[in-house]
């Protein structure tokens, strides 16, 4: 029989870096060189969060109160936000032709 947390564990002899749930502070990451994989504790394999990208259809809105920028999903995307997954900050903007 495999123990509980036999993924876990596999992936951490393998470089990857594994978390514990605390209830008092949530997932934690191991900075230990050898975890004792408790049963009574939960653990996973850190998620990576992957950068990503969003398009949109840009326009310049002139109204009485001034100009501004419409974004929108709809009608011809014109240009291409990159961010960050960890961070959710913009990294890159890209003008679509």
């Amino acid at each position: 029989m495999k123990h509980k947390n036999y993924d876990v564990i596999v992936a951490w002899a393998n470089g990857e870096q594994i978390e514990y749930y605390s209830p008092k502070n949530g997932w934690q990451d191991i900075y230990r060189d050898c975890p004792n994989f408790n049963s009574s504790v939960q653990f996973r394999i850190k998620k990576i969060p992957q950068n990503f990208a969003i398009a949109a259809n840009v326009v310049v809105n002139q109204k009485t109160t001034g100009e501004y920028l419409e974004f929108s999903k709809f009608g011809k995307q014109n240009v291409e936000f990159y961010f960050d997954g960890e961070t959710q900050q913009l990294t890159g903007v890209l003008l679509i032709k």
